[in-house]
């Protein structure tokens, strides 16, 4: 079952379940260390997409060179957060606001607003609610998306092992 996992993909799996559950259920706690790390693996993903769009092809200095620009990425956002803090707070509540209001016009099979002026004025009044709302529930705010990272990595990381049994504990009947 686990012959066709190389051991990086195990090693990038297992790291990435154990550091998605350490943030769903102490990511608030350890809030600047979980954008040291969100900010390294951005900072690599982003590098590494980059050299290997202008066919860089020596796997040192991909890795190394992605890695790097990850750990400058991670510390620069750990160093800003507490100067932009409110900013990105008030983008994340007003992206999911935006979001939910496109969500709550794409669940009608009926145009519930038929001009499309009063429909933007529908979405971008949500979306600034979910922004000052992000800012007066803050805490609770920052919980939410330390849980949901620490979900999205636990997923992740699950994928890079792609032989492994589902989870036990699934609600749903799994194959």
């Amino acid at each position: 079952m686990w012959e066709q996992v190389s051991w990086e993909e195990g090693v990038f799996g297992v790291l990435c379940i154990l550091a998605g559950l350490l943030l769903c259920f102490f990511g608030y706690r350890l809030l600047k260390p979980a954008l040291f790390c969100v900010g390294c693996f951005l900072g690599y993903i982003v590098t590494y997409t980059i050299l290997v769009a202008a066919n860089v092809t020596d796997p040192y200095a991909l890795v190394f060179g992605s890695w790097g620009a990850g750990i400058v990425v991670g510390l620069l956002l750990v160093c800003l957060v507490d100067y932009i803090r409110s900013v990105l707070l008030f983008v994340r509540g007003f992206l999911a606001g935006f979001t939910f209001a496109l969500y709550i016009l794409g669940c009608s099979e009926y145009a519930l607003i038929e001009s499309v002026a009063w429909r933007w004025v529908f979405v971008v009044s949500v979306a600034l609610v979910g922004g000052f709302m992000a800012l007066m529930i803050r805490k609770y705010f920052d919980m939410a998306a330390t849980s949901w990272s620490g979900s999205y990595l636990v997923i992740l990381g699950k994928e890079h092992l792609p032989h492994m049994p589902p989870f036990p504990l699934c609600p749903c009947p799994c194959p």
